[in-house]
């Protein structure tokens, strides 16, 4: 997947994420448990290249996610 292409799958997600917990579909917690299951995910999966460090930056992204989705809801709230 291209630059362009990853981060535009990225901002939707977001999106997606940040409005389910606007119209109080699941709430915030549930949501940063998602995520932090997904961090896990990629922290703990072993690499197929011992040098590929892609699953380290996905996690770095998720944490991202979560920080901004907290940062987003709580301007709003407010």
């Amino acid at each position: 997947m291209n630059d362009a292409a990853a981060s535009a799958a990225l901002t939707i997600c977001e999106a997606i994420l940040l409005t389910l917990v606007e119209e109080k579909v699941i709430d915030r917690d549930r949501i940063q448990e998602i995520l932090e299951d997904a961090i896990e995910t990629h922290l703990n999966s072993k690499p197929v290249d011992p040098n590929d460090v892609s699953r380290e930056k996905a996690a770095r992204l998720i944490e991202g996610i979560v920080i901004s989705l907290n940062a987003i809801v709580d301007q709003k709230q407010a």
